[in-house]
């Protein structure tokens, strides 16, 4: 703990570190060879520390960073030598680096640590990209950089070019910007990673942090123009009673065959606007399948479509207003996102063919699944977020969405749903490791002959030092009569109020840090109903490399008058055992209210994640999920899961893969499901898909459902 107290001070006393970035004075090839005279001559950095799975310690062997520019590109070359372990590295698809050594840069072009991307790099080249906004990490967002990577005898070397024009910032200084900028080296085999300049674990402001990356000069010009035609096309077929696979009478043309269009066109050097018309949204991965056996409400699917991921950060706020995935199937849209000087805009409209029901488990005036079967909608929505001092903001939303007739509709049954929403939030950091947030929100729904209006609240505290005890206080409220028909909100009419205590401490020399914790939380329903846990925890990351924990707590439901008295044990072991090799292995049990039969009933989960990589270009997943049920009285009730894929990667871009899965309920017939795709991805953007899904049963046996999919764009920068 003296040598983390010690490394604390030192790394807050000091002032952030600089370099200048040099200018290359000739073309740079790359290729990973660093032999053009511009790499011997630019600025470098080699000073890194340890500070996962705790701060403190050299990196092994040698880590030298080095910074260039031109025109139009920023370069970032990494050598990392005298590797004294094995070097982990695979042939992967796009994102799939977390078991390989890697190289990550963090840049922010604003210098303000508000804002952020995070750019991976395995050292054979393969990419991750994340977006970071106040404290929000976007993993799901993607933008176009090159790069090359080689082994070496005793490490690797990996070369980035990062046009200027895939990253926003300010407009063009004489002097040249400063930026802030992060580095870090991740070795597996240890179990740990390293940063210049020295990092803590678990910042609630991670860029403040950086050091500055001074003299850069980008163009100005900003995103410039990009257009991105897609072509999509799906034959589903079904089953018909003489039992043959034909083309699905129902499915209308525009399904089977859509073109689509996506314009984006930089307004200045921070400013985008982004529109498109007959979008292809088709996620080719898809959603995972969930199970629950006791399920109240719907699952929440994070966004990855990228009309919506564009400018992301411009659109989130702390009630949540925004759920993108409320809007299912938008035949058009058109959106502004971006910052100007400390002011940040985000506004959105977009036409939706399939808009979904109220999620609310009371419903929305106007939004009810009749009123939502024939109907279209016209979503749209509007941010503004004035950055305050330190890390601060204040910012302002609004949303609406309308039921419209859709073409073609009932005629005279012509929707009426109209919903409002505004909302204002807060975030005020007290000191390095104290934040405040806070939101307020008003709301109005009509339909159906009704109208219904509302208003919420919250405010959280939190204390987050990477080490010692930190706090979560937190407690939202609404009315009744509150709704968010933009976002998701599965309740409203209540209070919701947590504590959580968590302890972080350093174990001993090996690098072992310990974690424990105490939570309180409580769900009061203004009807009476409620929820409440009490809890402990516990767990420890032992070497970087491996992470058990265990939790358990009691908790007392009550619902429609009827109360419970329960309790929760749950555990978890994550492991990355070798290079070949990785795990988790969770499990829990409960006994709680069946909200079905407002009976007693005890509830088991069992869930296996394995990982195997037999060779350098190929990986296989196999997920196995198995959940009891037992209401009392009643005779136990099972559902399962078991999904495998395989995954073999022939080159950087080329890929293939194959999905199995089977489910069962214990309620209905198991079904299976099948997919294999062929896949090529120069970068986001200039991609094509090939391949199918196939959908069976067993009673009566054979493929219900097939869907052959052919996908492809093409990303055009002018």
């Amino acid at each position: 703990m003296l040598v983390l107290a010690a490394f604390l001070s030192v790394a807050a006393a000091a002032a952030a570190p600089s370099v200048t970035i040099g200018r290359a004075t000739g073309p740079i090839h790359l290729d990973g060879r660093l032999d053009e005279p511009s790499w011997a001559a630019a600025p470098a950095v080699d000073d890194f520390v340890q500070y996962l799975p705790a701060p403190g310690g050299d990196a092994p062997g040698q880590t030298v960073v080095r910074f260039l520019q031109d025109d139009d590109t920023l370069y970032i070359a990494a050598v990392v030598s005298g590797a004294d372990y094995g070097v982990r590295a695979h042939i992967s698809p796009r994102e799939d680096l977390f078991v390989d050594d890697q190289i990550g840069i963090y840049l922010d072009p604003f210098g303000d640590a508000r804002t952020g991307v995070i750019l991976y790099v395995n050292p054979y080249g393969v990419q991750q990209d994340i977006r970071y906004a106040y404290g929000q990490w976007t993993m799901s967002w993607s933008t176009v950089f090159r790069c090359e990577g080689r082994l070496t005898d005793d490490g690797y070397v990996i070369e980035l070019a990062i046009p200027f024009r895939s990253l926003r910032a300010p407009p063009p200084s004489p002097a040249g910007q400063s930026w802030g900028v992060m580095v870090t080296r991740k070795v597996p085999a240890l179990g740990t990673k390293y940063s210049f300049p020295p990092m803590v674990p678990r910042h609630p402001r991670l860029f403040e942090q950086a050091a500055r990356l001074t003299g850069v000069q980008p163009p100005g010009r900003g995103t410039g123009t990009e257009l991105l035609p897609v072509l999509a096309t799906q034959v589903p077929s079904v089953r018909g009673p003489d039992g043959r696979l034909r083309v699905d009478p129902a499915a209308p043309l525009g399904a089977m065959l859509r073109p689509g269009l996506e314009l984006r066109q930089g307004l200045g050097p921070a400013l985008g606007l982004a529109a498109t018309v007959n979008p292809d949204f088709s996620q080719v991965e898809g959603d995972v399948l969930e199970i629950d056996l006791n399920q109240r409400f719907a699952f929440y699917y994070r966004e990855q479509r990228p009309f919506f991921l564009d400018g992301v950060d411009s659109f989130q706020d702390a009630a949540d207003t925004l759920y993108t995935r409320s809007v299912v199937s938008p035949i058009g849209g058109l959106k502004l996102s971006g910052q100007a000087g400390r002011l940040g805009l985000g506004a959105l409209s977009a036409l939706d063919t399939a808009p979904s029901a109220s999620v609310h488990e009371r419903g929305t005036p106007g939004f009810s699944a009749d009123a939502m079967a024939d109907a279209w909608a016209a979503t749209s929505f509007a941010r503004a977020r004035v950055d305050l001092a330190d890390n601060g903001y204040v910012g302002f939303s609004a949303a609406d969405k309308r039921a419209l007739a859709a073409p073609g509709g009932r005629g005279a049954a012509l929707p009426e749903g109209n919903f409002q929403l505004g909302a204002a939030d807060l975030r005020l950091p007290l000191s390095p490791i104290w934040t405040l947030e806070s939101y307020g929100a008003g709301s109005r729904a009509a339909g159906e002959g009704s109208v219904l209006a509302g208003g919420a609240g919250g405010l959280t505290l939190a204390r987050t030092p990477p080490l010692g005890t930190g706090l979560l206080l937190d407690i939202d409220a609404s009315s009744p009569g509150y709704r968010v028909e933009t976002g998701f909100l599965t309740q409203s009419g209540l209070v919701d109020s947590g504590v959580e205590l968590i302890h972080r401490a350093e174990l001993g020399s090996s690098a072992r840090i310990g974690l424990g914790g105490v939570e309180l939380l409580s769900r009061r329903e203004l009807d009476g109903d409620l929820q409440e846990r009490a809890g402990l925890v516990a767990g420890l990351i032992l070497g970087g490399n491996h992470e058990p924990t265990l939790g358990a707590g009691l908790r007392r439901t009550r619902q429609d008058g009827v109360e419970i008295p329960g309790w929760t044990v749950d555990g978890s072991y994550e492991a990355l055992v070798s290079r070949r090799l990785s795990f988790v292995l969770a499990g829990s049990g409960a006994r709680e209210l069946d909200f079905a039969t407002l009976s007693p009933v005890d509830v088991g989960r069992a869930d296996l994640e394995l990982t195997v990589r037999p060779t350098t270009r190929a990986r296989a997943d196999l997920f196995l999920a198995r959940q009891w049920f037992t209401v009392e009285g009643a005779p136990t009730q099972g559902a399962n899961r078991v999904y495998a894929r395989w995954t073999h990667q022939l080159t950087r871009e080329w890929g293939a893969r194959l999905i199995a899965s089977r489910t069962a309920d214990g309620r209905s017939p198991p079904a299976a499901f099948g997919s294999a795709m062929v896949s090529y991805v120069l970068h986001p953007g200039t991609e094509a898909y090939l391949g199918g899904t196939w959908s069976a049963a067993t009673e009566p046996f054979g493929v219900q459902q097939q869907t052959l999919f052919f996908k492809v764009s093409r990303l055009l920068r002018y």
